[in-house]
């Protein structure tokens, strides 16, 4: 806990900044470093650096973190975003219901080292990792030899080949996209209520004076934004297994855009648009 700047209030992309600094009993710099509470013959001082300049009134906001999701921000703050731009969630493929053939998956998995678990991160289009779209594509075909050609397919190299792309190809990537979708549905109904009812009661607490305690309010934001993000995720899956299906009736398979993210993101890479 830190006096005073435990009071300053999160907002993403806020570029201001705190370090400690100690300095000796003479006032010269010795070093900055973590903060020591016992440091004999220095005074210690916390220094907050902003990138631009305030009015006197103005709010002051630092970030708390720059990657973390509604999960993390709810469990370790007590709150989360709305809309927040570095929101994920895990999407895993389903495996097979009798022993037998879940005996089978996890062979055929461990065999050809496949990812069949991977985040889908939310910007102004989603995205999701064209390392697992391959995996899934193999893992559900049974096909190992579909592999490279999926990621080819993803980043659009198969334009600077002649921009042939095999019908096998495409068919494989919209089933991956249909288990997709299955497991974000399957994610919103695991839920004991819909968005809609979710939103009916924030809507309601917010009207009224608040009937909720502060941990019940966080914990009701974070399922709204959780359905949202879920809801906005399987519209853009199926809108691209749509612009699939109907670039393969004219012929033409749809191309992929390889993402330009920022800066790294900081799980498995490479990770293109689903647009």
């Amino acid at each position: 806990l830190i006096p005073v700047l435990d009071m300053i209030n999160h907002e993403h992309g806020v570029r201001n900044r705190y370090y400690y600094s100690k300095r000796d009993i003479q006032g010269n710099h010795v070093r900055q470093d973590v903060f020591e509470l016992s440091a004999k013959g220095t005074i210690k001082t916390m220094v907050y650096a902003t990138d631009r300049e305030y009015r006197k009134g103005e709010q002051v906001f630092i970030s708390y973190t720059s990657k973390s999701n509604n999960v993390q921000l709810l469990l370790q703050y007590g709150f989360c975003i709305d809309d927040n731009p570095q929101d994920y969630m895990v999407i895993e493929l389903s495996s097979p219901e009798s022993e037998t053939q879940r005996r089978e998956w996890s062979d055929f998995i461990t065999q050809h080292s496949l990812t069949t678990q991977t985040n889908i991160f939310r910007g102004d289009t989603f995205m999701m990792s064209t390392t697992f779209v391959a995996d899934a594509a193999v893992m559900l075909q049974r096909d190992a030899t579909l592999k490279d050609s999926v990621v080819d397919f993803l980043h659009d190299e198969h334009q600077s080949r002649g921009g042939q792309v095999s019908a096998g190809v495409v068919r494989a990537v919209q089933q991956v996209y249909a288990n997709v979708a299955d497991a974000l549905q399957q994610q919103e109904a695991e839920f004991p209520t819909s968005l809609e009812e979710d939103m009916a009661l924030l809507a309601k607490n917010n009207a009224e004076s608040s009937s909720l305690t502060r941990m019940q309010f966080a914990a009701l934001k974070y399922r709204v934004e959780s359905k949202k993000f879920l809801r906005r995720a399987l519209e853009d899956v199926s809108a691209a297994n749509a612009k699939l299906a109907t670039s393969v009736s004219n012929g033409s398979p749809g191309s992929f855009v390889p993402p330009t993210h920022a800066e790294p993101l900081n799980t498995d890479w490479p990770y293109f648009y689903i647009a």
